[in-house]
């Protein structure tokens, strides 16, 4: 799903920051 993607993006920017 797209959403599923997006908060897989989400939470790998929170990490990184």
């Amino acid at each position: 799903e797209v959403i599923s993607s997006v908060l897989r993006i989400l939470k790998k920017k929170e990490i990184m920051e």
